[in-house]
């Protein structure tokens, strides 16, 4: 067995286990005398949980005993003092390199590492390993925002980079909403959900898709349609079209492709294939839900030729293929809470993206970006330039953020449907306000921008505003798709006021000179 302590500043509420190639690796953990332990399915593994470090906030951590995985002996570990092991290696090595580019250590978090350091080692195992971890990430971030302040000072410029937003408020935010979208974006996300935009059978509201796409191209802004290829656990699986068969949901699904491509020919920059196999509501097979993408990127390629191919995943380390979630007692209690069976459908992560990637790779799929969502928190600086690398190393392909989201408080909104939207739990540095959330898109949008394969940050709710979408939901069970899926994170308030964060981006697309919506003549002013 592999064998790790309870450790209390688990967010995850168990561990996820990794091939040394960091692939997830699907196990039953085992609860024994308190401690969690995973079957030696592997000769050698790594580990992740999230936690929350007092003095930092939250943040995803690997142990990986020194890049060599564990051997599984049955020794029950420590994992905070593992993780800071880990991270203190990777910092250090990122700091040479730093030194290497740029002629230099930085002094602070030179410093951080030092005392982190003499923690771990005074004390062994039974170290304050939280405070040096602390300190470790402290470093890390420092390091990372510094490198990319750096790399964007040498390389100056970027013209294949922009800022995005969903376009979910486009029908009911009217000349306000719109005249914000314009200032700092340059890219719209137009939903294209099955189960909302069909939400009766025979009834369909493509003409607001249609509407906004007219619209994002009059001012010049590029658009993705999210998403032509996705089977939601809400917006399909409690709707009409929940009991359909395979061939069934086929048929639809390439027809609609076919009237959304033939309707506006290369005008849709790109569509998404969303979630492979991470949302699963028909219990389809791999090879299944690749049939069904094989057709509708066949139709994609006939009707709209220039049309580029999205891949985008949520769960980026895909933790979630690591233990079957209906064996974890947590999953099972979260998925009832926000009104879903208890039990996920058997296929349900079962399959890596990395595998769905493989298939299309093997099949002739181009696949032409890959998208991150980044709304799962916690993240930190350090371990999202890891997860970017990681992603851009594997596959080679440029990336979007394609769902960004940071909140602005910590508190319930005062309107939910079905807890949507939800307070954000997990924090970054301190509880979440309206200045730690300008902060943390200044941060965060600064090392996107410093990453040459990085070409689009889309932060996803632009409003609090609670009618973000048009009223023709009213009383479906998809109702609560008008609303955000996290409390407060958008960049303007309930009445489309400005936050700080909102200032943030604008200036950043000022400085970097970005190509924005807000150049068109009608929304100068």
């Amino acid at each position: 067995m592999y064998r790790w302590k309870v450790c209390e500043e688990n967010l995850l509420c168990t561990f996820a286990m990794y091939n040394l190639e960091k692939q997830p690796v699907r196990v039953e953990t085992i609860r024994r005398e308190g401690d969690f332990c995973f079957p030696a399915v592997i000769p050698r593994a790594v580990f992740l949980t999230k936690v929350m470090i007092p003095g930092f906030g939250g943040a995803y951590l690997f142990a990986d005993n020194g890049g060599m995985g564990y051997l599984p002996d049955d020794i029950p570990r420590d994992f905070l003092y593992e993780a800071a092991k880990t991270r203190l290696r990777e910092v250090r090595d990122y700091m040479e390199d730093f030194r290497q580019s740029f002629g230099y250590r930085p002094k602070e978090p030179a410093d951080r590492l030092r005392a982190a350091e003499e923690l771990l080692a005074a004390q062994g195992e039974t170290a304050p390993a939280g405070k040096a971890l602390c300190e470790i990430l402290k470093a890390g971030e420092a390091m990372v925002l510094l490198a990319a302040e750096n790399k964007t000072a040498a390389r100056g410029r970027r013209d294949n980079f922009c800022l995005g937003g969903c376009m979910k408020g486009f029908t009911d935010g009217g000349e306000t909403w719109r005249k914000a979208f314009v200032k700092p974006f340059g890219h719209g996300v137009i939903p294209l959900h099955w189960g909302c935009l069909e939400p009766v059978r025979g009834e369909n509201h493509y003409d607001l898709v249609l509407a906004m796409l007219d619209w994002c191209k009059e001012h010049g802004i590029t658009v993705r349609g999210h998403a032509l290829v996705w089977f939601c656990c809400f917006w399909e699986g409690q709707s009409w079209m929940r009991d359909m068969t395979f061939p069934e949901v086929r048929e639809h699904v390439v027809r609609r492709a076919e009237m959304l491509m033939r309707a506006r020919p290369n005008g849709f920059d790109y569509v998404d294939i969303n979630e492979p196999l991470q949302n699963n509501p028909y219990n389809f097979t791999l090879d299944q839900f690749f049939a069904i993408c094989k057709d509708v990127y066949d139709v994609v390629k006939k009707w709209s030729p220039q049309t580029k191919i999205m891949v985008n995943l949520c769960n980026e380390w895909q933790e979630k293929c690591s233990f079957d979630p209906n064996k974890f007692e947590e999953n099972v209690t979260a998925r009832a809470a926000i009104g879903l069976p208890g039990f996920a459908p058997e296929m349900e992560y079962v399959w890596s993206v990395d595998d769905f990637l493989q298939k299309c790779r093997e099949e002739g799929l181009v696949v032409d970006v890959l998208g991150l969502q980044m709304h799962d928190y916690p993240y930190e600086l350090f371990g999202t330039m890891q997860l970017l690398e990681f992603w851009h190393q594997k596959w080679g392909l440029p990336i979007h953020l394609t769902e960004v989201s940071a909140p602005s408080s910590m508190e319930q909104t005062p309107y939910a449907m079905r807890r949507r939207p939800g307070p954000v739990t997990a924090y970054w540095h301190r509880p979440w306000d309206e200045w730690l959330q300008a902060q943390w898109y200044h941060d965060f949008v600064t090392l996107f921008y410093s990453l040459d394969y990085v070409e689009c940050c889309v932060s996803w709710s632009l409003s609090d505003e609670p009618r973000q979408w048009a009223d023709y939901l009213e009383g479906h069970v998809n109702e609560m798709f008008r609303l955000q899926a996290y409390c407060y994170d958008g960049l303007l308030d309930e009445e489309n006021r400005p936050k700080p964060a909102y200032h943030t981006l604008c200036g950043l697309a000022e400085q970097w000179g970005l190509k924005t919506g807000g150049a068109h003549p009608d929304e100068t002013g």
